[in-house]
């Protein structure tokens, strides 16, 4: 014969006690899944702030002439003044830098492709926006050698003649045991 079940009484202590605890519990999982969805979504509307802000940045270096001074796009300025810097930093390495645009190029970066070094110290490879090579970015920097203005050279700290393109990029490559182009 089946056992009958105990009919329990709705006013029982213990049944109020467990009723109570079962409802703190179920608060407690939606107060954790509402969390952990509100945190989805503000992960998810910043991750789309960044790729806003990377396509901004990207359009912004793919039309930048590298000329001081805040002029139309496709207006050359009266007074040209070269916006770009070239460092020799403490590790040995050299950049170009674009204090308009704040693009940063590296020897050995194409004109289709930047060689970017991660936190982890591996090469990403990232599309180049402006379409110029390391090397005209260097020529063009050099255009500018001769001059009245400073702002080029404010960064410089020895001295490298034109012509020393070629092997001071073959000199960072092979530091960087990138294959030379």
């Amino acid at each position: 014969m089946p056992r009958r079940q105990k009919i329990q009484d709705p006013n029982d202590p213990m049944a109020v006690l467990a009723r109570v605890a079962l409802e703190d519990q179920a608060e407690k999982i939606r107060e954790k899944q509402s969390r952990a969805k509100s945190r989805e979504v503000a992960l998810q509307q910043m991750h789309k702030t960044e790729a806003d802000d990377w396509a901004r940045k990207f359009r912004f270096q793919a039309i930048c002439d590298h000329l001081l001074g805040n002029h139309r796009v496709g207006v050359i300025p009266e007074k040209k003044r070269c916006a770009l810097h070239k460092d020799y930093l403490s590790d040995k390495s050299v950049r170009i830098y674009c204090g308009k645009c704040r693009i940063e190029m590296h020897p050995g970066d194409t004109a289709e492709f930047l060689f970017i070094r991660n936190a982890d110290g591996v090469l990403v490879k990232m599309p180049n926006p402006t379409k110029k090579s390391w090397r005209e970015m260097n020529q063009y920097f050099y255009s500018f050698e001769n001059s009245s203005d400073l702002t080029s050279r404010a960064f410089r700290i020895e001295r490298v003649e034109p012509e020393d393109i070629d092997s001071e990029e073959v000199r960072v490559l092979k530091d960087l045991q990138i294959p030379a182009a």
